[in-house]
């Protein structure tokens, strides 16, 4: 005891870890020598190494205290591995293989250019200092064979359409060993709108690691990821819009944050719906945004809709996910229930990748509305609305109950 307080030692507490201390390919010998200690673990423990891009199971070890040391006998047909990942309980490591032959990092990368379909469009794939040409099919379909040096590269794809230089889109795809066990990477609208603000998240520069990949991720703004894709989807496809003529690329333009806001106002000016038209057309086309599956719907989705700078969101929702029953509820703090909170249980579905929910017991709201189009599609009732605010300084209160809702 000191001065009133007691003091206690503990033991020091230490995270399992895993320290690949050697992977190395011995063409004479035809073999993959993987070598290393567990740090942290009880005395007895099972390890298992794998091809980091195959997956492919390479030898199991029991029984291991503390070092390790695998030694992997390799056919003639057996591919080496250019990377081995080594797991332990809950940890898990990789590490580049030393000699391993040129072409053993080398996988077919393959998919659509795509805002809608950009055929024989111009596909360059960089990846370690290394680029990798090839010309989409008619249909927009590329298909072409990329190698490294390390499977820790991260893979950047660019499209360029035919005969215009000017549009162009890009696809930050991620690290060579994540995109190989699923080597299918579209280039769209949406994926050069994440590209530029992964850029703008990292600094304004392109990230260069895995970490810096992964921390600008996760401050891009979903909803103006939207808006980017719906103004890139609006010069690609329609007419009626086109390039400001002060850029070279769509690329270039759609990194310039003031010129994106201007071209977005004389869009709303000209089609008020046209933005949000685009942005439901995105949503449905899953060449451009993948779909749900069943067994992909989390067991908690969070939808917090975007505030103006400096400012909180005065809504945001939160939905659990039963799985098995296909049951769930809903956890709301509603603008139009003064932020109260409300909770409402639904069932759903996934119908052609939409998550799709019927509420078994909408609750009511009323709300001083200023858009109808938020709450319903039925035009008697959008025009009822908007014929009462002829009269500017009267104040339309909406009642409503929530039906449905997609995600």
């Amino acid at each position: 005891f000191v001065a009133g307080a007691m003091i206690l030692f503990t033991g020091a507490v230490f995270a399992e870890t895993i320290n690949i201390q050697n992977a190395n390919f011995i063409e004479a010998k035809s073999k993959v020598v993987v070598s290393g200690k567990l740090v942290g673990f009880e005395k007895s423990n099972h390890v298992v190494i794998k091809d980091t891009l195959t997956g492919e199971l390479l030898v199991e070890l029991t029984d291991i205290k503390k070092n390790f040391n695998a030694q992997i006998d390799r056919d003639e047909d057996q591919a080496i591995p250019c990377s081995v990942t080594v797991t332990s309980g809950g940890a898990s490591a990789s590490r580049d293989v030393r000699s391993a032959p040129a072409d053993s990092c080398r996988f077919t990368l393959s998919g659509l250019v795509t805002d809608s379909i950009l055929p024989y469009a111009i596909v360059v794939v960089h990846v370690g200092g290394q680029t990798f040409t090839t010309v989409a099919d008619k249909n927009g379909f590329y298909s072409l064979d990329i190698a490294t040096a390390s499977v820790d590269d991260l893979v950047t794809i660019e499209a360029e359409a035919e005969n215009d230089e000017t549009i162009t889109l890009v696809n930050s795809a991620g690290t060579f060993s994540e995109i190989c066990s699923d080597p299918a990477e579209n280039v769209t609208n949406v994926t050069t709108a994440q590209y530029n603000l992964l850029i703008e998240a990292n600094g304004d520069e392109p990230p260069t690691s895995e970490q810096e990949l992964r921390d600008a991720e996760t401050l891009v703004d979903a909803t103006r990821l939207l808006e980017l894709a719906a103004v890139t989807k609006l010069i690609v496809d329609d007419p009626a819009y086109s390039l400001p003529g002060e850029f070279d690329s769509i690329v270039s333009f759609i990194a310039d944050e003031p010129a994106v806001d201007q071209f977005i106002a004389d869009v709303n000016a000209n089609d008020p719906n046209a933005i949000t038209d685009t942005i439901v057309a995105i949503l449905e086309d899953n060449d451009l945004v993948d779909g749900y599956t069943a067994a992909e719907v989390p067991s908690f989705y969070y939808a917090i809709p975007r505030a103006n700078p400096g400012w909180l969101a005065h809504e945001g929702n939160s939905y659990e996910f039963d799985g098995s029953t296909f049951n769930g509820i809903l956890f709301s703090a509603e603008a139009g229930g003064n932020g109260l909170p409300i909770s409402e249980e639904f069932e759903w579905v996934v119908t052609d990748g939409v998550l799709e929910l019927s509420f078994t017991d909408p609750a009511s709201f009323s709300n001083v509305m200023m858009a109808p189009e938020y709450v319903t599609t039925d035009p008697a009732l959008i025009d009822e609305f908007y014929l009462c605010r002829q009269d500017p300084q009267k104040w339309v209160t909406m009642h409503y109950r929530r039906l449905t809702s997609s995600l």
